[in-house]
Parts: C-alpha cells; structure tokens; sequence
C-alpha cells in the first residue's frame, strides 16, 4: 500500500507531465509510463494534414435546426453543427433511422470537455477555491425537472463542476432562485452524468453539503440570473483533499470488522411479491421480497427459505438496478445457502421466498487478507500527523461591515467594524480571538440551533490578543466574532474542534442527545401535558421541569390567559453538572374562530394516517382532528376523555381513502419515494398520480377529485395559499434509509406540490416515541428499547426534518414526541417474566402503531397548532 506522502509526490510528478501536455510548445513530448506523449501543440501541428482530410467530405450546418431541415445525406456523408446557441447541439451527427444522430465520439469535443472537467477536478483534489461560475454559459439554463440544458434568456450557467461525497458547495448570488421557476439552483449528477435532483436556494449566500443531499453526485451544474453577481466554489473539508486515497483505506479496515448486517426481509411491511428468472416483481400472496442491498466483490450473504424453478432466491442488479443475473434459485425450505459476489457488474441485490416458510437472507463478514491491512496503522499515524500540523482556519479572512451588539444583534455599520458571520460549533470547541470591542459591542456571541442569542464571550469585552476561549453551553450551535477597525488592527479567529468520545465528557459539562421544539400550542382553558421523556429519552439522567404541576415524566401546563408561557426542563448529571434541554414557549390561543376563507387539508403519509392499525378506525387521527375542529369526523374516545367539537366553518379535510366520513391519504407501508415514483404499490393506487406524465401532480390530483375551485366553491385555488399538507412519513424509511436521505425524498415531494400550488403550507409531523416497556416482535435487527427508538427515529428523524423544514417558506416541523405520553399511547400485551412464575408484565408489542388514544394524542397536537395558525 502506497504511503500518503509517496502519494504526493506521485501526484507533483504527474502534474508537471500533465502542464507539459496542455501547454508545452509545438516540438515537446513528455514520458509518461514508459510512452512518449506530446504536446497539445505537437499534436496539432503533426497531425493538421490529417486532420484536413477528416473535415473534407464532412457537411457543415450553423445549427441543429438547419441540419434537421436538410434530411437524409446524399452520399451517407457525416454533419457538423458549429454555431448553434444551445451548446450541446454542436457537435459531429450521423444520419441513422430516418433522423441526424449526434455521435458520442465527437473527439474535439471530448478533449475539450476533459481538459476543462480536468482542470477543475485539479482544483478541487488540492481544495483550490477557484470560483467555477467566471465562464457560466450565457443565454442558457439546467431544467430541475431533468437536469438537460436549455435555452433561458436572461439566464447562465456553469459546465459540469466534479465535487465528491465530502464537498461542500458555496453559492453566492444576489438572487433567490427558490422554486417558482422552472430552473435549477444547483443540479446534481452522478459519475456517469446522469440526472439525480437539485437544490434551490433559500438566502442569497449558502452553503450545500453534496452528502446531504445526494451522496452519489459526481457533478454539478449552477445556474443564476445574468447582471447578478454569482460565484460558485467547491471545497472539501482538510481530511478529503489532502488525502488521496482515503476512502479505500477506511473501506479495508471496515471490511475486517466482524459485523453482521441485519435481516433483509421485513415482515411487518411485506409488499407480497417475489422476484421472477427475469428479476421482475410478481405480486403473489404467499411471498416476500427484500429491499435493494448495495453490494461489491466479495461481499457475502447466506440464504435461507423455499422458492421455485420460477422464483429467484436471490438476483443481481447493476447501478441502474437494471436486472444481470439470477444469483440463487429453487432452493429448499430448512436448508441454508451460501452466495459469495463475484460479478463486477453486480451493484445491488435483492432476495424473495415463500413467507409461509422460515426465511432469512443476510450478509455475513467479509474478512479480507491481513497483507491487505498491513501497516495501517502506520498510515493513520501519518496522516494524523500531517492533518494536526495544519494551521487553524482564520474565519476573520471574510468579515461582514458592522459589529455584534450586546445583545447578540448584528448591527450593520458603514466602516471601522467587521463581523463574521455564523460559525457552527458544539460545546467543547476551542477558538483564539485577537482584535478589539467597546462598551456597546461583544469579542464574541454564542447563539443556540435557531440563531437565538445564549450570551457573550468573555463576560468583559475588551482588547486582546490570542485569547482562548472554550465553549461552554451545552446548547451553544453557533459562535460569532467582531473586530474594531479590522483594516488597520491586527485581528484572527481561529477555531478547532477538540472535544472527541475518546477525551470523555468535558469536566463540569453535559453531553446529552436530546430534541425540543421552541413552540408548543395550547387552548386557553384547556391542559396540555409535556412529555420529557420525547424530549430527552436517557433515563440514566434525571429531569426536572421548571414550574409546578410537573414530575420528571410529564408537565401539565393549564393557561388561563392567551400570555406565552415559557416552560424549561434542565437535566443532571451524576456529578451534579446541569444543563437546560429544552426552553419551549407554549402559544396559547384565544376563543376559536371559524377562518374568514375556506381551508383545505390533506392528510398524507402512510399506516399512521391510513390509521385503521390498532384502533380499527380508517383515517383514525384525521377524523378526531376534523371533528374537534368541525364537528364532522368519527370519535375516537367518549365520555370526558373526549373534548366537544368546535363546530367551525371553512375547515375541509380533502382525502380519497377510508370508510369514516372524513377521508385521508394514508397508504401503509408507503414511503416518500413510492409518493414520488409510483403509481401504485402492493395493489394500493396513488391517487396523485398523473397517468398522463407519469408523475406526481397535485393539480391532477385535485382536479380528478373536485377538491379544486373553481369545481367546487370552496376548493384549492390556483396558487395553493388555502391548502395545508399535512405530511406523516418516515416510519419506512427507519430501517432502510437514512434520516437526510428520507428528508431529500421529502422535500422533492414538495417541491412537486409547490410546482404546481407555490402557496401550499405544510406540517410536517415528527415520529412518535417509544413506552418505557416493549417486548419485541419485529424481525431482524430491530432494536426496539425506549433509548433505541428515541434515537434511531425521533432524533434523528426529528433533526433531519426540523432542519430541513427550516430552509424552506411555509414549512413547519411540529416535534411530536414532546406532546405525546407513550405509556397510554399502545396497545398492551402481557409478557411472561419467567418458567418458575406467574407473573406478567404490561409491554408494548408494536410501537409504531398508536391505538385510539395514541392516535387522538396525535389528532390534539395538530389541533391546537391549527386553532392558532388559522382560528384566531
């Protein structure tokens, strides 16, 4: 195995050979590998007679519509298009099956395209921040629909710019493209240019995390309206551009660690197919099929389970997951089976087998030969040593004209002042200030997740130079700095991270892993009740709320006036070190009033809002939301445990499914991406599903329905602004996908709805958590604790939705866990505790599927946000 720093050197050497090529005069050659390469320039000149002969013959159009309009060549002659404003349309054609054919192997293009592709993939393996929009491609645009360049007047573009899973991208323009046109922000595409979805922005500066948003992108393209200022760099972070060759290296130790993937086949969400000779889905009753399972050379897998001379045990698919080859058929139930990927071409995998019979398919380890891992550890140790010999990063190099108050405010002045903007940090972090203040202005200001300002650094602002400082607020998530006249006085700010797991907890100091929302709602004259436990699920560290009427579990809040109430829970730990969790503002509205204009919502999501798991009802939570809105909706409870209706007017519950009188959108089972991508899964159609175009579309969705207006008086009119998407996903996605991934599939479902209704408002509502008691009766690695749920689903889930929500307008995330008591919310079981006893205990058999009254918990927490969102 190569050492970094051979790998470097490496690197310069070829560089020096790769400048000769590109601009070594017309009688230079370079020896690279044992062969003699020359000069673009020697190149040219040697082979320009050749190069006469190739034009000769050839027909010469000045665009793509000229050629279009000349027809079939006389003599199978091959075209040139030279000048046409649609770049890509330039290029050498054929003329095959009645049409002109642009070929792939247009060579002066090719080179052209790889030496500028080249150019940039330079800058970005040495983190050069070269500013790749100086030569966007005016007159044109990339559609977000597809990701293909067209002509947009008034518009520009950049080329391919190549960025890696580790790149951050920093966009800078005077303008928002947002999502009311039909043109890309940034467009992302994969190694072979192929179209993976885009990104708009929000603020006129950002920047993008390409692992965020698609991990697989190998490309990008930018796009910003002409006479505004636009710059597009893309850097990595220390790690990723100085280290060649890393990735491979922590491929190889991970593949020597004997871990077990978990159970493939889900049986709680069994689709009832089976996967044919051909690897097609074959919708049968009686079977069960996997999800896709990426997979490379090597990798291994044991299966067992029945199938048939027809059925494929188990089948490989390429990076398209386009069908290559049965891997495993007609196996034999009660015989296990061993499968080993020797493919190449085979990427992903996926497995299917009677469901009446025991079944199982899991990858098992793949150890690789010690010489492959030898000195490793060397390796690291460099490469540790090369990362700590880095200097810090100097985040005064770009200041803001203005200064921060003492109140945390940014105060924006003409000169004599500068500020950064916001930094992330965590609490921990370590940074050296130097510069100065004054009596009205702070060194440095801490602000919590929401910008909200905790407090100045230090407690006496001051002149200083080199001064240390350590954040020490537990909440803490970004850090700012201002300097007094930064042009003339010597200023710095530099910041690393020095808190790891491997140090233990800073002393006097909390880590915790916790999610609280800022807001809360709240019915004057009416109790709600907090749960901490949704909040913070560790019950090694106790709670304790900040007024009375509470206990370490739940906090019952009565208002009797509209005043905000501020509520705090703070946590201990076993040294006595506390910190505030949660600093929650409950809004309290007055008496409900029917809204001036009529309010459409639709309930979308899957076997929550489908709803009928665990309490029978179809549509259980949007029909006690309707009915203690409206009065129209089947109840969920009786008796005091069931609040009298409102009885508003201009409230309508849009839906197609369910037998109840108000109708949903819930399909159990169902994903993001099945909202997205199909038609119908498991013999359940998607109602939004325009046939016609093949894709999501609310405009059909309404239209096909009379939900709209002017179909009916009181429907969704054109712009959306009287429609409210109420979006409960993510349960599918737990054990399948990750937290940003799900939330990407998300979003691009609203951005569909907002392509064509740009008004719509949505709530998108977080994951309910776990009792304090489950007994487990999932398949495969499911771990199903009370801690495990918390932070597998509601945390991790709850952070990716709460900050995605936050990018975008008329998007709110609403935290359910603080607002619901899991230890009513399900149904109950009772559970042997042993041979030798009697006794039972009371636990949770399934925690996703609330019963009634888990489901009328979550039907009061979208009343009260709506009572004071539209009813006040």
């Amino acid at each position: 195995m190569a050492s970094f720093f051979s790998l470097v050197t490496e690197l310069e050497t070829l560089l020096e050979q790769l400048n000769t090529i590109l601009a070594g005069a017309d009688d230079e050659t370079v020896e690279v590998n044992g062969l003699t390469k020359d000069s673009i320039s020697k190149a040219v000149k040697d082979n320009f007679a050749s190069l006469q002969s190739m034009v000769q013959g050839r027909l010469s159009f000045e665009n793509k519509a000229a050629l279009d309009a000349f027809g079939a060549p006389a003599n199978a002659e091959l075209a040139e298009v030279w000048d046409d404003s649609l770049e890509l349309n330039n290029g050498l054609y054929g003329y095959k099956g009645g049409a002109w054919v642009k070929s792939p192997y247009d060579r002066l293009t090719n080179v052209s395209k790889e030496l500028t592709q080249s150019s940039s993939a330079l800058d970005h393996i040495f983190g050069l921040t070269r500013n790749k929009a100086e030569n966007a491609i005016q007159g044109q645009a990339v559609k977000y629909a597809d990701g293909t360049q067209f002509s947009a007047s008034g518009w520009e573009c950049t080329d391919y710019i190549p960025v890696s899973n580790s790149s951050y991208i920093v966009r800078d323009a005077l303008i928002l493209i947002g999502q009311n046109t039909s043109v890309a922000s940034i467009a992302f595409y994969d190694a072979s240019y192929n179209y993976l979805g885009y990104y708009n922005n929000q603020t006129k500066s950002e920047v993008v995390l390409v692992s965020e948003h698609f991990p697989s992108a190998a490309y990008i393209r930018a796009c910003n309206v002409i006479g505004n200022d636009f710059s597009v760099t893309v850097e990595q972070d220390i790690e990723s551009k100085n280290v060649k060759g890393l990735d491979d290296l922590l491929d190889t130790v991970s593949r020597t660690i004997s871990k077990n993937e978990a159970e493939a086949f889900d049986d709680i969400n069994n689709q009832r197919k089976y996967l044919n000779l051909e690897g097609e889905l074959v919708t049968a009753q009686n079977w069960i099929v996997s999800d896709f399972i990426a997979v490379k050379v090597d990798d291994a897998f044991t299966y067992s389970g029945q199938s048939s001379s027809t059925v494929a045990s188990v089948a490989g698919f390429d990076d398209a997951l386009n069908f290559v080859e049965v891997l495993r058929a007609n196996t034999t139930a009660g015989q296990e089976y061993s499968l080993t990927i020797t493919n190449p071409a085979i990427k992903f995998v996926r497995a299917s087998a009677s469901f009446i019979q025991p079944h199982s398919f899991k990858r098992v380890t793949t150890f690789v030969d010690k010489t492959q891992v030898f000195g490793i550890s060397n390796e690291f140790e460099k490469i540790n040593k090369y990362l700590l010999s880095k200097p810090n990063h100097d985040f005064s190099g770009e200041l803001l004209t203005g200064y921060i108050a003492i109140n945390g405010e940014f105060v924006e002045v003409a000169e004599n002042w500068g500020a950064t903007d916001f930094i992330p940090c965590s609490n921990g972090d370590i940074f050296t200030y130097t510069g100065g203040s004054s009596s009205i202005t702070l060194n440095m200001a801490l602000y919590d997740e929401n910008k909200v300002f905790i407090k100045g650094m230090p407690i006496a602002p001051s002149n200083y130079e080199n001064l240390t400082v350590i954040v020490d607020e537990t909440t803490a998530a970004y850090i700012r700095a201002s300097f007094k006249e930064p042009e003339t006085t010597a200023k710095a700010f530099l910041g690393t991270k020095v808190y790891t797991r491997e140090q233990g907890e800073p002393e006097g100091k909390l880590t915790l892993k916790y999610i609280a929302p800022s807001e809360v709602f709240a019915l004057k004259g009416e109790p709600i009740y907090l749960n901490a436990r949704g909040i913070l699920a560790d019950r090694t560290v106790p709670l304790a709320w900040n007024f009375s009427q509470s206990s370490e579990e739940v906090a019952k809040i009565s208002p009797a006036t509209t005043d905000d109430i501020n509520v705090k829970l703070k946590a201990r730990n076993h040294n006595g070190n506390q910190a505030f969790v949660a600093d929650i503002t409950v809004k309290v509205s007055d008496v409900p009033v029917s809204p001036s204009n009529p309010e459409n919502f639709i309930c979308l999501g899957d076997s929550l809002t489908e709803g009928v798991s665990n309490s029978g009802i179809q549509g259980a939570y949007s029909n006690e939301l309707s009915r203690r809105l409206t009065g129209i909706g089947t109840e969920l409870l009786s008796g005091a445990q069931s609040p009298a209706p409102l009885a508003l007017s201009n409230i309508y519950f849009r839906g197609t499914r369910g037998d109840q009188a108000v109708k949903h959108e819930g399909r159990g089972g169902w994903r993001p991406s099945n909202y997205l991508n199909n038609a119908s899964v498991g013999g359940v159609t998607n109602a939004f599903w325009n046939p016609s175009t093949s894709e999501f579309d609310i405009d059909y969705y309404l239209q096909s329905n009379n939900f709209d207006w002017p179909s009916v008086d009181d429907g969704v009119i054109s712009d959306g602004s009287n429609l409210t998407m109420i979006i409960l996903l993510g349960w599918n996605d737990v054990y399948k996908a990750t937290a940003e991934s799900s939330w990407v599939n998300t979003q691009q479902l609203i951005n569909k709805v907002k392509e064509k209704k740009p008004q719509t408002r949505f709530i998108i509502v977080g994951l309910n958590p776990a009792p304090k008691l489950n007994h487990k009766s999932f398949s495969g690695e499911r771990w199903v604790s009370e801690l495990d749920v918390f932070e597998s689903a509601v945390y991790e889930f709850g952070k990716a939705y709460k900050a995605g929500c936050e990018e975008l307008t008329n998007c709110e995330f609403l935290q359910l866990s603080a607002v619901f008591n899991p230890e009513f919310a399900y149904n109950r079981s009772n559970v042997s505790l042993g041979l030798r006893t009697d006794e039972v205990a009371s636990a949770v058999t399934d925690h996703v599927h609330p019963n009634e009254q888990g489901y009328a918990q979550l039907a009061d927490a979208l009343f009260y946000n709506i009572v004071y969102r539209y009813c006040q």
